[in-house]
């Protein structure tokens, strides 16, 4: 331990977590937010705030219209709840808090690359998932590969069609790879 004291066991198991995935994108990672710790989350708050602020300071619409679209990548659990959760923040949450934007305005688009959201649930709770976040205002896109990421918006691939969506906020949701901890126990243990 971290004293130098020395436990006994007989099965050890460690715990460790994971880590965020840009499946070896590693360079998104500095113009997205992640969702792996208290950090990316107080980040993504700060984030989140600034662009419904940054909205109501400009007067060029394309650039409000680019700061009030929210992009997340990644369709399962944690992506499909960000992004309901930022389509009743815009819509109901911060409705009257501005004068010259309109946060109802807000986009809020949800890519994942499969073929449907929360692909781990049944078929009948994935689709249930997506007409609740259609029904919140969140825009589905399935079969969607983000193929680059910067500071102005995202590029994403649907079968041979390249598009891009213009956003100051990306949100990964996306990928989690074990905790870089777990391959040092691994070779400790000869696991």
């Amino acid at each position: 331990l971290e004293r130098g004291e020395r436990l006994d066991y007989d099965s050890l198991i460690v715990a460790c977590g994971g880590e965020t995935s840009y499946f070896g994108h590693d360079e998104w990672r500095e113009v997205s937010c992640g969702l792996k710790t208290l950090a990316d989350a107080q980040g993504l708050r700060d984030r989140i705030f600034g662009a419904f602020e940054e909205a109501e300071r400009t007067a060029d619409p394309a650039e409000r219209e680019e700061w009030l679209t929210f992009v997340v990548v990644g369709g399962g659990p944690t992506g499909v709840e960000i992004a309901g959760q930022l389509a009743i923040l815009a819509r109901h949450t911060m409705k009257r808090e501005f004068r010259r934007s309109d946060p109802s305005t807000t986009r809020v688009i949800l890519l994942d690359a499969g073929e449907r959201v929360v692909a781990a649930f049944t078929e009948a709770t994935s689709a249930k998932a997506a007409s609740e976040l259609a029904d919140l205002g969140v825009t589905v896109r399935e079969h969607a590969m983000v193929t680059d990421i910067d500071p102005r918006g995202v590029t994403v691939k649907i079968g041979e069609e390249t598009e891009r969506i213009a956003t100051r906020t990306v949100v990964w949701a996306a990928g989690v790879r074990t905790a870089g901890i777990a391959q040092v126990v691994a070779s400790a243990a000869g696991a």
